[in-house]
């Protein structure tokens, strides 16, 4: 389909139009949401490779630590809208959420189950209010 390769802009519409293209290729392919996050990537190159890098090695390694239970949700959720696979599957982002909390906060709020991602962030808080 001889999709176009981008290699970062300071110009939103040239980005925009870039993902715009793209999602025509993915949309005709008929391609999964894990499908596509791996493809689409395989077209960038130059500032825009490097910038996904950078972002994508940090927030894969995104822990809690001594952040607050607000500091690290404003973190992660930041990071979710760069992992679509993620921010559009409210499971994965659930599980993807529990793993990086600190163990002692992780254990607290799943002695009462994981329901949505919600609650489990509404269970953090309290958590780490304790």
């Amino acid at each position: 389909m001889d999709p176009k390769e981008f290699s970062g802009t300071i110009e939103p519409m040239i980005a925009e139009g870039w993902i715009n293209s793209i999602e025509v290729i993915f949309a005709f392919m008929e391609l999964q949401d894990a499908d596509k996050d791996r493809c689409d990537t395989l077209f960038l190159t130059e500032d825009a490779r490097l910038w996904w890098e950078s972002v994508s090695v940090k927030f894969m390694s995104l822990r809690q630590g001594d952040s607050s239970v607000a500091d690290f949700v404003g973190k992660f959720e930041r990071g979710c809208h760069f992992v679509p696979l993620m921010a559009n599957d409210t499971w994965e982002k659930m599980r993807n959420f529990m793993d990086r909390l600190r163990p002692i906060l992780r254990r607290v709020v799943r002695v009462d189950g994981l329901t949505t991602y919600t609650v489990v962030v509404s269970r953090a808080f309290a958590a780490g209010q304790d």
